[in-house]
């Protein structure tokens, strides 16, 4: 488990050739540089892409969800996949929800799911 900034958690992992970055507890300004670069440095040239499971996740800024349209656009630029796993928490959830993440960042409802969806062939 990687700690950032003692308010977030980030625990790495591998499905095949997916990185699944689960991100618990608060992402905002003081964490979204050093998450981002953990994320990224886990990504080898194998990989396909990378399942983002925010289930954790209690609070999400601006910053925050910048970090996903970042991390998205970095991926795709190089042929990669990103799934974002769907907060469960009030505070995130709600800023899903008013700015429409789902309309523009591929969210799924379990890490299963967007682990699968990134395995299947891209059309």
């Amino acid at each position: 488990m990687i700690h950032l900034g003692g308010i977030a958690h980030l625990e790495l992992a591998t499905a095949g050739r997916v990185v699944v970055a689960g991100v618990s507890g608060e992402v905002d300004l003081s964490n979204t540089t050093p998450l981002r670069d953990a994320i990224e440095a886990a990504v080898v040239p194998e990989t396909i892409g990378v399942v983002l499971d925010l289930r954790e996740l209690e609070h999400l800024d601006s910053s925050g969800v910048h970090l996903l349209t970042l991390l998205h656009h970095n991926l795709e630029r190089h042929g990669r996949g990103l799934r974002i796993v769907r907060p469960r928490h009030r505070v995130p959830l709600t800023v899903f929800t008013v700015i429409g993440i789902d309309g523009h960042l591929p969210v799924c409802g379990t890490r299963e799911e967007a682990v699968a969806s990134l395995e299947r062939p891209r059309p």
